[in-house]
């Protein structure tokens, strides 16, 4: 098995740049290029980070009382600044909103001249007790050990789970998350016997990875999985592989699709390459994991005599594909009858973008954000900004919730683990988050099912359990 590299971060859509009136904001300096080498040695080091524990901020040197300061790390110049002013007006309002004591903010640019690490080195400069950012998982990667040298806790925007480490948060919506809950809702189902047939990428690699964790986690069998490259004989052979078919003809899609249907919407994290100097654009899952233009579909072409054998090895299937891929599976699935009840199909949370072309795999599942639960966040941000928030400022959202309640709990003495690590979580945009001691965050993620006519509707609202 290939090594994840990265992780999709979630969805951005565009972004007003209207500024908003929230608590006073200090925008610190950040330092120079002096300190990159030195920051640059200390990220080489995390690597033989071993400890699984977080110690209090009072280990730290200069104590909770010294740190009781919020540092903010977001791009605030360049290409993602119009983002990174989103994300700072909703960690405001959380704040805002908290009605508790609020803790003085210190903002870092960290698309500025000398980069993340620079302005990570100002905020523990500064004596911030915590860092909310940076945005991506190699920004977070850049600063985690200066950080975790300082005892200074991070909550990053990243979704990418190889980041998480004690002390270094999370807060993005990962594919370990979506697959956890799929698997427990298929579990709940009377499902035992799970397979995947993924994209042979960073991220199908990552779907793969949680769901081997989630099957242990749950008590059940070994999963097959196969991991496929581009193409149709490829997901094909791969299909064959796991159904244990040994005469299937590849699926032909429907004659007039060809020259009359658009393939679905390409959203999914085929390049997770993230920006990784001031200015660098947006990777492409981040710029486009809204879109969901073209048309449907074509009809799926009837069964062919393929060789399937009486009883499937597996009654649970986890996809994870886009676009022209994703269509040919749905060909295959109905070529080899793999559909409810005999087989449930479980996708990612980006199905959600086009789950109105979805109809091919009706009662297909995918775990997302329960809409219900985010409306009261987008009402709020709506009414302050005069515009609907992107899902990356629920995120931030969230960063600021957790800070300002930790903040009141401790009454000013800091940020420590045992505040930010509590059982009941903190109630954030979209519904519960909470933290656990090594980095990684449990999620409330609903269950949505696909509709013979496409569209998805809320299996399960969701509750915050093991993930």
């Amino acid at each position: 098995m290939k090594p994840v590299q990265s992780c999709h971060d979630m969805a951005r859509g565009k972004i007003s740049a209207h500024r908003s009136r929230a608590t006073p904001i200090r925008k610190a300096t950040p330092l120079c290029k002096t300190g990159l080498l030195t920051a640059s040695l200390l990220a080489l080091s995390a690597c033989t980070q071993t400890s699984t524990s977080w110690p209090d901020g009072a280990a730290a040197g200069q104590g909770n009382a010294a740190r009781a300061k919020l540092g903010v790390l977001l791009p605030l110049s360049g290409k993602n600044a119009t983002l990174g002013g989103e994300m700072l007006r909703s960690v405001r309002l959380a704040l805002s909103a908290s009605g508790g004591s609020t803790p003085q903010v210190d903002v870092h640019d960290t698309a500025g001249p000398a980069g993340v690490t620079a302005a990570a080195q100002t905020a523990i400069s500064a004596g911030d007790g915590l860092i909310l950012g940076p945005l991506t998982a190699q920004d977070t990667a850049s600063i985690a050990s200066m950080t975790r040298l300082n005892t200074i806790p991070v909550l990053a925007f990243t979704s990418d789970v190889r980041q998480a480490s004690p002390g270094v948060w999370t807060l993005g919506i990962t594919p370990e998350q979506q697959v956890t809950r799929l698997v427990a809702a298929a579990k709940n189902e009377g499902r035992h016997s799970f397979a995947a047939l993924l994209p042979d990428t960073p991220f199908g690699h990552a779907m793969g990875d949680g769901l081997l964790k989630a099957c242990t986690l749950y008590g059940l069998p070994a999963p097959q999985i196969e991991y496929h490259a581009p193409g149709t004989a490829a997901i094909t052979a791969g299909l064959q592989r796991l159904i244990g078919s040994t005469s299937a003809a590849a699926p032909q899609p429907a004659a007039s699709s060809a020259s009359t249907t658009d393939p679905l919407p390409e959203i999914s994290a085929q390049d997770t390459t993230e920006p990784s100097a001031p200015g660098d654009a947006l990777p492409p899952e981040l710029a486009k994991a809204l879109a969901s233009s073209g048309p449907a579909l074509s009809p799926v072409p009837e069964a062919s005599s393929a060789s399937v054998p009486e009883k499937l090895p597996f009654d649970a299937l986890l996809l994870g594909d886009t676009g022209l891929e994703l269509k040919t599976i749905i060909d295959s699935t109905a070529t080899y009858h793999l559909a409810a009840p005999q087989v449930r199909i479980l996708g990612p949370a980006l199905w959600g973008a086009f789950s109105s072309k979805l109809g091919g795999i009706q009662g297909a599942w995918y775990a997302g954000v329960n809409p219900a639960a985010r409306q009261n966040f987008v009402s709020r941000f709506q009414a302050e900004n005069h515009h609907v928030p992107t899902p990356l400022a629920d995120i931030a959202y969230d960063g600021g919730i957790a800070a300002a309640t930790v903040a009141t709990q401790s009454r000013g003495n800091g940020f420590p683990a045992s505040l930010l690590t509590r059982p009941e979580g903190f109630q954030g945009a979209s519904g519960t988050f909470i933290l656990n001691q090594d980095g990684t965050v449990r999620r409330d993620l609903a269950v949505f099912e696909v509709q013979a006519v496409g569209g998805g509707r809320i299996l399960d609202s969701g509750v915050a359990g093991k993930s």
